[in-house]
């Protein structure tokens, strides 16, 4: 009667410990797991929810890292193998072959040079290169005559991209006419990765390229947390704090990418219709849409407008953005925005 009743008390006990777990279980969060590494000349960063384990961690990094090489073999001018090497090497009035990923970021490039009338331009990389913010290294301060002689090749319209039979060509009408992706490359790539993690119906996620980022769904039961930062080169801290949910956000900004000679400095975006460096009061500029691709061209070419021409063409296409000047004369930052519903 004493081993019934102990075996009762053992089953008992078996019984809620297995229903508490069970409880517990259900009560906890799912890990919030992060995948790092390196492309495209920069950091990646990949945050997620694992409230559906369909793959794991290891996996998932391997299939993240293959598309990520897969994207640098198509658009990175650092590669001299890359499917936009080998374009920008072939002569004038040749189709060539390019895959639907670089077509993609080449058609959205083309339509916002047009929106901007040329000041965003995908065919500047002669210009870049010749300040050496390019593949090819040594930044200089170029001849006058160096950048005419640049200027003859750049020029969006000189590039045209068909699709024919379910591919993509593209061809250029001038010898020499080169493409650069590198405002827009990073942006598709964050576009991509959040499409694999997606697949996998890992839905809450945040992936971060270089500063370039989405925001999916949920942390948890609030939006992801991201912050602009104060644009100086010297310093890392945060101009503005951001909740962004189903949402991506990219910035570009002239006080990182420079060099400077005879006290004057020179940043990496390139004028496409005076061949000069930009000298601004714009110093940085942050776009938020559905895509990151979008908000990537959008930004460089915001970028390129100078403060007051940005915040018109912002207004004026009801854009979210965030743009910071410097006024020299109070020796301070100011800011203008539209983002009041991402604000923390």
């Amino acid at each position: 009667m004493k081993n019934i009743l102990l075996k009762g008390r053992v089953a008992l006990f078996l019984f809620l410990f297995v229903i508490g777990a069970f409880i517990s279980s259900c009560s906890s969060k799912p890990d919030l797991l992060q995948i790092q590494g390196r492309t495209m000349g920069t950091y990646y960063s990949v945050k997620y929810i694992n409230d559906f384990p369909s793959v794991s961690k290891e996996v998932l990094q391997e299939e993240i890292e293959r598309e990520l090489k897969n994207l640098n073999l198509q658009m990175s001018t650092y590669m001299k193998d890359s499917e936009i090497s080998l374009f920008n090497l072939v002569d004038k009035d040749k189709d060539f072959p390019i895959s639907e990923d670089f077509a993609k970021t080449l058609k959205l490039s083309l339509e916002f040079a047009e929106k901007t009338q040329g000041r965003f331009d995908p065919t500047v990389y002669p210009l870049v290169n010749l300040w050496g913010f390019g593949p090819k290294k040594g930044r200089k301060l170029p001849s006058k005559d160096e950048i005419a002689e640049k200027l003859k090749l750049v020029g969006y319209k000189r590039i045209k991209l068909k699709q024919k039979d379910g591919k993509w060509f593209v061809s250029k009408s001038i010898q020499g006419t080169k493409i650069d992706l590198s405002a827009s490359a990073k942006g598709y790539a964050v576009d991509k990765v959040s499409q694999i993690l997606r697949s996998h119906q890992f839905n809450n996620h945040l992936v971060d390229i270089g500063g370039e980022l989405i925001a999916s769904g949920k942390k948890y039961d609030e939006k992801w947390t991201v912050a602009i930062e104060v644009p100086e080169p010297d310093k890392q801290a945060i101009q503005q704090v951001l909740a962004l949910e189903n949402r991506a956000i990219a910035t570009s900004g002239s006080y990182r990418n420079f060099f400077s000679e005879n006290g004057i400095r020179y940043n990496h975006t390139i004028d496409p219709k005076t061949g000069k460096s930009y000298r601004s009061d714009l110093v940085s500029v942050s776009v938020i849409t559905d895509q990151c691709l979008k908000s990537d061209v959008i930004a460089t070419a915001l970028m390129a407008m100078g403060f007051e021409k940005a915040k018109a063409f912002a207004l004026e296409n009801k854009l979210e953005v965030y743009l910071i000047r410097f006024d020299e004369k109070m020796n301070k930052f100011n800011s203008f925005d539209t983002l009041l519903n991402y604000k923390k």
